[in-house]
C-alpha cells in the first residue's frame, strides 16, 4: 500500500505488527484474519482495494512530476551481475530511477540504462532484476524496500520514454483498473 487510504500520502504507510498506520494522519487498520483491513465495525478494505487506491495515485503523482522525478535508495544494495544459472557479487552501491533511464552505481562503475532499451523484474519483495542486452543486474535490497513501485514506475517512465502516454494510459499498463 503505497498511498494512505484516509489521507492520500504516498509512502506514508507503515505497518506494526497487525496494524496499517500513517505518518501524516491517525489511521490504525487491523489486519484481521479474514485478510482485511479494518477500520471499524463497518468498514472493512481488502488488499486489493487499497493497493488499486495506491497505484492510481502513485500513477498520479508520477504523471503530475514527471519532469522532477528521480528514485534513489538512501541504503546501499547488494549488487549482483546476473548470468543464467549464477551470478556474481559486484559489491554495495546504489540504484536511482529517473523519468529516462536506471543508474546503477558500484565500486567505480556507473551504468546508465535507458528505459527503451531495458527491461525488469521482481524476483520477490526486496530483489529486482534490470538490465538490457550487454548486461544484467540483481538488486537485493534490505527487507523494508518493496520493489513493486519500481516496477510500476519503470513501465509508467517506458510508456512516457516511447511517447505512449496517452489520456486512457492507466487502462493501458498492466496494472489497468
Amino acid at each position: 500500500v503505497f498511498a494512505c487510504p484516509k489521507c492520500g500520502n504516498l509512502f506514508s504507510t507503515y505497518s506494526e505488527g497487525n496494524y496499517l498506520k500513517c505518518d501524516k494522519c491517525s489511521i490504525n487498520y487491523e489486519y484481521d484474519e479474514y485478510g482485511y483491513l479494518v477500520e471499524s465495525e463497518d468498514k472493512k478494505y481488502s488488499i486489493k482495494e487499497l493497493a488499486a487506491f495506491s497505484i492510481d495515485k502513485y500513477l498520479d503523482y508520477l504523471y503530475e512530476n514527471i519532469d522532477n522525478i528521480q528514485f534513489s535508495i538512501r541504503d546501499n544494495c547488494q549488487i549482483y551481475q546476473a548470468f543464467p544459472r549464477k551470478r556474481i557479487l559486484l559489491g554495495e552501491g546504489k540504484f536511482v530511477m529517473s523519468a529516462f533511464a536506471f543508474t546503477v552505481a558500484y565500486g567505480d562503475t556507473i551504468h546508465v540504462i535507458k528505459y527503451e532499451d531495458a527491461f525488469c523484474a521482481i524476483e520477490v519483495k526486496n530483489k529486482f532484476t534490470i538490465g538490457s542486452d550487454d548486461k544484467k543486474y540483481l538488486l537485493i535490497f534490505d527487507n523494508h524496500v518493496a520493489v513493486l513501485k519500481y516496477l510500476i514506475a519503470f513501465q509508467f517512465f517506458n510508456y512516457y520514454a516511447n511517447g505512449k502516454i496517452t489520456p486512457n494510459y492507466k487502462d493501458e499498463l498492466w496494472f489497468g483498473q
